[in-house]
């Protein structure tokens, strides 16, 4: 293990998606309650930059221009461009001055983008954990152990080998006053107070992980005429078609949410929500961070290595006999799965279920 000295300044890299930047949260609340006077800066691209500038835990958040660089990447007249755009980058990391870097993204990207910042203490993990020749960039490699099985785990093992333990609450997020105005505007302009949050949309990388639109549409109707519950269809850049035929099937028991084109938006909706029902996707860790009850469906990933982390709110709900195609995953289950997850929600509101740790999440039968 390494004790890092007072006031250090650490650089945390994860510029990746929603979820994968959600898993590294408790570990850095672990390295901000055992560093409490160090700098702490996080490195995250467009995709999740929201989560972590103006985090109460992080003091500086990097924009690491991802999709604008790919573009360039493209056009060989821009590397000109690219090239003084990354050094400018790379002076922006260097001039913090970080002597420590802590690499959470496992691939060729995070190697190098730790090199970037020339901090003199990098670490990482180990193979098999470490993808591309990521852990030759890293020369102090963690191991996570044999039991730390989902990926937030494995994150924390290696802030712990920097002497940080994790903390509750493990998820904090910045503060948002005016999202909390968009999105209390949006329900009092629908008369919405209890509802059911529906997000039918994955990233197009994460297609496979898809439920069919007919399906969402057909449990926003169950979820409002069996179980009383209108539903708010959940939408961001791109996602307009799916949502609005999802509400269009719905026979009146779903509206479409206002267009959360700000992350901590939607952060916001899964949070004053009574349930969330998705996919294996970003909004699905949103529900578990916030501790809305929620359920979740998993087609082809193991959920207790990308569900959400210690969630005992969530259900998870896969196809029958384990992964496989989410075409297989039935509304009746789904809805089964709601009406227990809700039921217990109940029952903890008065005082029937005493449990006040996190635990794994639960599945049910498909």
């Amino acid at each position: 293990m390494i004790r890092l000295g007072p006031g250090s300044k650490i650089l945390v890299i994860r510029a990746s998606a929603v979820g994968d930047v959600l898993n590294t949260l408790p570990a850095v609340e672990a390295l901000r309650a055992a560093y409490s006077d160090s700098f702490i800066g996080y490195l995250a691209d467009e995709r999740s930059f929201d989560l972590v500038a103006g985090h109460p835990a992080i003091n500086r958040a990097h924009f690491f221009p991802r999709k604008r660089w790919l573009g360039f990447l493209k056009h060989p007249f821009q590397w000109g461009a690219l090239a003084r755009e990354v050094g400018r980058f790379a002076r922006e990391l260097r001039d913090e001055g970080y002597g420590v870097s802590v690499d959470l993204q496992r691939n060729l990207k995070g190697g190098v983008l730790g090199l970037l910042a020339g901090a003199k203490l990098r670490v990482g993990l180990a193979r098999p954990f470490a993808k591309e020749g990521n852990q030759f960039f890293n020369p102090v490699r963690v191991l996570p152990p044999s039991e730390a099985v989902h990926f937030t785990e494995h994150f924390l093992a290696v802030v712990r080998h920097l002497g940080a333990e994790p903390v509750h609450p493990l998820f904090r997020f910045p503060d948002s006053p005016e999202g909390a105005r968009r999105v209390g505007d949006f329900l009092r302009e629908k008369g919405l107070v209890r509802f059911a949050v529906i997000h039918p949309g994955t990233s197009a990388f994460g297609k496979l992980k898809r439920w069919p639109t007919e399906l969402f549409a057909q449990l926003a109707r169950r979820l409002g005429k069996e179980l009383g519950i209108p539903s708010v269809i959940a939408w961001g850049p791109g996602e307009g078609p799916v949502a609005q035929s999802v509400v269009a099937g719905s026979a009146g028991q779903a509206v479409m949410s206002l267009e959360t084109r700000f992350l901590l938006d939607l952060v916001e909706l899964i949070r004053r929500s009574a349930l969330f029902v998705g996919c294996d996707s970003g909004p699905m860790h949103i529900a578990g961070a916030v501790g809305t009850p929620c359920v979740a469906l998993f087609g082809p990933k193991d959920p207790d290595v990308y569900g959400p982390y210690r969630a005992n709110h969530c259900r998870i709900v896969q196809p029958p006999g384990g992964p496989g195609p989410t075409e297989g995953i039935t509304v009746e289950s789904v809805l089964a799965a709601a009406a227990s997850v809700l039921g217990e929600e109940g029952r903890a509101a008065k005082g029937e279920n005493p449990a006040s740790q996190p635990v794994k999440t639960k599945r049910v039968p498909a």
